[in-house]
């Protein structure tokens, strides 16, 4: 604050109302040239509230552009997801192997194309449908004790049944209970094929050891036969060349007679031992 200058001597006093103009004008001066540090204070404020602004917005940009990056990525492994669930729904329908699921009761929740080929329906007519009912009755002992077993630990079993349908059909039922949830998972594995060729090869086996004791057979044949006849026909041949003697033409003719029979004998024998090859 300034104080106010003493008048001169032959100076009169100066009103109130001329002291407070004098004030005013004062106090006007003394903001004109405070004007310049204050504009100053407000040029740096404002740069700063601009740079302020500035990082903030380029921070909204870089989260903007983030949250579309990731918006991105979510539909990218959204799509790869739902590619890998119909990837596995193809599989799963047309796997090479039948694949059903059961509820806690038995009951069949799913079943993929060669399930429903095995159990002679469609996928959709087995929905719902009780397992044991297109079992035979024979094997819906073994069926019950399997799903049972398979309801505790290790949670796995199987068993081999025959078809209600088909009692030819030996099918393998491989189930494993699902650890999230209270269904079963079950493979059903066609053993009639195995069988059958189970039973081709015990088949071969039996003709090849009925071949092998035909061949023995014939082998002692051939040799209880040949043995005697081959003694008579050089019994024969000795004595139609003369090495022994003989009485007359009719005992010749006889000699001759017996060496063309043992000769025909012989060559029977030959072609029953050619038989099995």
């Amino acid at each position: 604050m300034f104080s106010k200058p003493l008048p001169p001597a032959d100076t009169p006093p100066m009103d109130m109302d001329d002291q407070r103009a004098l004030r005013e004008r004062a106090l006007r001066r003394m903001a004109l040239r405070a004007q310049p540090a204050t504009t100053s204070r407000t040029s740096r404020e404002a740069e700063q509230t601009a740079v302020r602004t500035e990082r903030m917005l380029h921070e909204l940009e870089v989260r903007k552009l983030e949250l579309a990056m990731q918006n991105e990525a979510l539909r990218n492994a959204r799509a790869d997801e739902a590619s890998a669930l119909r990837c596995f729904a193809d599989l799963f329908e047309h796997a090479p192997v039948g694949y059903i699921t059961l509820d806690h009761e038995g009951r069949i929740a799913i079943a993929n194309l060669m399930a429903a080929a095995l159990l002679g329906d469609t996928p959709a007519a087995l929905a719902g449908k009780s397992l044991a009912s297109c079992v035979a009755d024979a094997s819906r002992p073994a069926l019950r004790d399997t799903l049972t077993a398979a309801a505790a630990p290790p949670c796995t079993a199987a068993c081999e049944v025959t078809l209600h349908r088909d009692a030819t059909l030996t099918l393998r039922m491989e189930v494993r209970a699902d650890p999230g949830s209270n269904s079963l998972l079950m493979a059903l594995i066609d053993l009639s094929a195995i069988k059958r060729s189970e039973a081709a090869e015990h088949e071969l086996h039996r003709l090849r050891e009925r071949e092998r004791l035909r061949s023995e057979l014939l082998s002692r044949f051939s040799h209880d036969l040949r043995t005697p006849l081959n003694a008579i026909n050089g019994f024969a041949e000795l004595l139609l060349d003369g090495s022994l003697p003989l009485a007359g033409t009719e005992q010749r003719r006889m000699a001759q007679h017996i060496l063309d029979a043992g000769q025909q004998l012989l060559q029977q024998v030959e072609r029953v031992l050619a038989l099995p090859r």
